[in-house]
């Protein structure tokens, strides 16, 4: 498990307890802190990486392009150095809006989408699981917009174990 604070706040091997979880979520990291942090995944060589990363980028403001190939390299380099490896790019969670507005990550969410075509990782979409109608985060998912609860690990595990095959 690869990522920011949204990452690290989940205690994933309690829910795969018949697995080896590390957990290498940062919390406020952005794409570039994942990009230079790499050997830190790398070398345990694990049989999959599940990578969600961008909202703090977006929120200091960072250029949509520069997030996305931060991304593409990231999948890039993990690709080339674990090529037995199920590589799995996440979407940014919706927010409720007060730090950035949902089109900016529906927008990199898109760009991700592609990005993940291009490298030959997977694409699992979690936006629709945590958005409402109006694109915020669901309320009764969070603790504070942007910050996942106990049920919305659960959701995201969920989500994770349908799309991974698991």
């Amino acid at each position: 498990m690869l990522g920011d604070s949204l990452t690290a706040g989940c205690a994933w091997q309690e829910y795969e307890p018949d697995k080896v979880v590390l957990n290498r979520g940062v919390g406020s990291d952005i794409s570039e802190g994942v990009l230079n942090r790499l050997d830190s995944v790398t070398k345990h060589r694990p049989d999959e990486v599940m990578l969600m990363i961008g909202i703090n980028d977006l929120v200091k403001g960072i250029a949509r392009e520069e997030i996305v190939e931060n991304v593409t390299q990231i999948l890039t380099a993990l690709k080339e150095k674990l090529p037995q490896a199920d590589i799995f790019l996440q979407s940014v969670l919706p927010t409720n809006g007060e730090n950035v507005a949902a089109e900016e990550i529906i927008a990199l969410n898109n760009a991700y989408r592609y990005a993940a075509s291009q490298t030959g990782a997977h694409y699992i979409d979690l936006y629709p699981l945590f958005a409402t109608e109006n694109d915020a985060m669901i309320p009764e998912l969070t603790y504070d917009g942007v910050h996942l609860n106990g049920e919305g690990y659960v959701i995201w595990l969920q989500a994770l174990e349908d799309s991974s095959g698991r």
